[in-house]
């Protein structure tokens, strides 16, 4: 089938040549194909793809000239699933991505995290969103384009986080407490946060290699239970025990060596259990950083 003007309705000047227009469709195919020479991109799949774009702009383009050809091209290519188009997305955008993480995260097992997700939603998208590079109308280069998505992306997962470990601190005290001792934990905060850091750092030493990595996965990576068992190829019920008894452990000694100590009395010491299931997760979070 000829590269028609109903290619790009929508779009462009409405007084458009349909030979002129087909002319530029065909270089501007060439184009891609040049600068994407492993991608197998039908002519036409790449011609409805500009359609869509220039249909979609908040404003026409001056012209198609005016578009970032040779990323559409790329991005034509991942949404229509060609092999290849991954890695060539990589290649293009995966550095300019990571710059743009290290400045909203500092953590570089946290940043890779997070360059990862922004992989998937831009690529894979998600049950109810579809991939985020359907949005890429070329309007700029594609790398810069997923340097803001990714940015925004680390804004609010990092927000999300914050969020929710505040809410699990919240939840322990009352676990730990039975919301009676509140103010007795936010007093202990203030007088043994150095002796329990202290104590943390040394009860984690306490733990296996395999039990480290396992807190280090969960808490650090954000690597759910299930998918700590697949990696180490057993079921997620019992990957959810390894996780409990070892957090279980941490805490234990943590209590013991605080116990040995500062000779607490009763009262003070279930300000101090409630300290150190308010603490737990976000200081060996820190730590094992």
């Amino acid at each position: 089938m000829r590269l028609t003007p109903a290619y790009v309705a929508g779009g462009g000047r409405s007084d458009a040549d349909p030979l002129e227009l087909e002319s530029t469709l065909i270089v501007l195919c060439a184009r891609g194909r040049e600068a994407h020479p492993g991608l197998a991109v039908d002519d036409e799949v790449f011609a409805r793809h500009l359609g869509r774009c220039v249909a979609s702009a908040p404003e026409p383009p001056p012209s198609l000239d005016a578009l970032e050809i040779e990323d559409l091209f790329l991005a034509c290519a991942c949404v229509a699933g060609v092999p290849g188009a991954p890695e060539a997305f990589d290649a293009r955008c995966g550095e300019k991505a990571r710059q743009a993480l290290a400045t909203s995260v500092k953590d570089e097992d946290e940043r890779a995290e997070v360059a990862q997700r922004v992989r998937e939603a831009v690529l894979v998208g998600g049950p109810d969103a579809p991939p985020k590079i359907v949005n890429y109308a070329g309007q700029g280069p594609l790398d810069r384009w997923v340097a803001v998505v990714a940015q925004r992306m680390a804004v609010t997962l990092v927000r999300g986080e914050t969020a929710a470990r505040r809410a699990h601190e919240r939840a322990a005290v009352e676990a730990a407490t039975g919301g009676q001792h509140a103010p007795e934990v936010a007093l202990a905060k203030e007088q043994y946060r150095a002796d329990f850091e202290r104590a943390l750092e040394e009860a984690l030493q306490t733990l296996g290699a395999r039990d480290r990595m396992l807190m280090r996965l969960h808490l650090v990576s954000g690597v759910s239970v299930e998918g700590i068992g697949k990696m180490y190829n057993v079921s997620q019920s019992t990957a959810s025990r390894w996780l409990a008894a070892a957090r279980d452990a941490v805490a234990a000694e943590v209590q013991r060596l605080l116990g040995e100590r500062l000779r607490l009395g009763r009262s003070e010491m279930a300000s101090l259990a409630g300290l150190v299931a308010s603490q737990l997760d976000l200081s060996m979070s820190r730590i094992l950083r």
